[in-house]
């Protein structure tokens, strides 16, 4: 059902008129980049084209393409990188405006950078949007309202992502959560990180942080700390960095903790405890 309603007693082309998808096996056409991503809607003008672009973080770099929106793609989008079509995919889902939004493993084969940029588009994408996320990565699903285990096809656990660290143990936080918090380094970067035991011993290394974002160059910083409930005071305090390249990730278990450096591999660590 959707909205109480059987979806069995709806046509297929009203249904089909109501979902966007984004996979990760994106399907474009060897015609222009226009044309493709207002084959989403036909009738779009191309003020609405480039809006949609620009929402998706896609509009950049097809201007500066040879013949911009008008430059022939070829074979399956043949001349565009993984990241750029995958930002024609979100584009087309944009345009389209449909309130439910189905993303397909959509960052799976993307590197480090393109994920990035193709993460906050999809931010854009769902925003006030019913959305169904197919992944394997935790790092696409965490902040989802409500998460399904599943093994062998059969739901073993729901619920959000605090709820199944602390319910759904062995099969959502040793398997999935160690597997899929697999950091991927950005090109020519080091890699800082920094793991307080508390909200408290956070706060005390956030002027470090500063100081070592605004004076040294091409850093990354991976901040985590014990205490999940902590986590979204975590959040609201690294919200105060402008252009700060890092990733915040709650972890309770120091079983975990040790699997993740051997996975990682930071060129520095810093261990706060009081």
């Amino acid at each position: 059902q959707i909205d109480n309603q059987d979806i069995k007693k709806i046509s297929l082309t009203s249904l089909r008129k109501n979902l966007s998808m984004v996979s990760q096996d994106v399907i474009l056409f060897d015609d222009t980049i226009k044309n493709n991503i207002s084959y989403a809607k036909e009738s779009a003008t191309q003020e609405e084209i480039e809006k949609a672009c620009k929402f998706a973080a896609a509009d950049d770099f097809i201007k500066k393409l040879p013949q911009g929106y008008d430059t022939l793609i070829g074979e399956n989008g043949i001349r565009l990188s993984g990241g750029q079509k995958q930002r024609i995919s979100i584009a087309r889902a944009i345009l389209k405006e449909s309130p439910i939004i189905l993303l397909d493993e959509a960052t799976s084969s993307l590197d480090a950078d393109s994920e990035e940029i193709v993460q906050n588009a999809i931010l854009n994408l769902t925003k006030n949007k019913t959305t169904l996320v197919i992944a394997h990565r935790l790092s696409t699903i965490h902040n989802a309202d409500i998460i399904f285990v599943l093994k062998n096809g059969q739901i073993q656990n729901s619920g959000d992502h605090n709820f199944l660290i602390n319910n759904c143990k062995k099969r959502y936080k040793e398997k999935i959560f160690f597997k899929n918090f697999n950091i991927k380094r950005k090109k020519d970067t080091r890699l800082i990180w920094f793991h307080a035991a508390s909200i408290g011993e956070l706060k005390s290394i956030l002027p470090i942080i500063k100081i070592l974002n605004q004076t040294q160059n091409s850093l990354e910083f991976l901040i985590t700390t014990t205490t999940l409930s902590s986590g979204n005071l975590a959040k609201d305090e690294l919200k105060k960095f402008d252009n700060m390249h890092h990733r915040f990730i709650p972890i309770d278990s120091p079983f975990l903790i040790k699997k993740f450096l051997y996975s990682w591999k930071p060129d520095t660590i810093f261990l706060v405890d009081s």
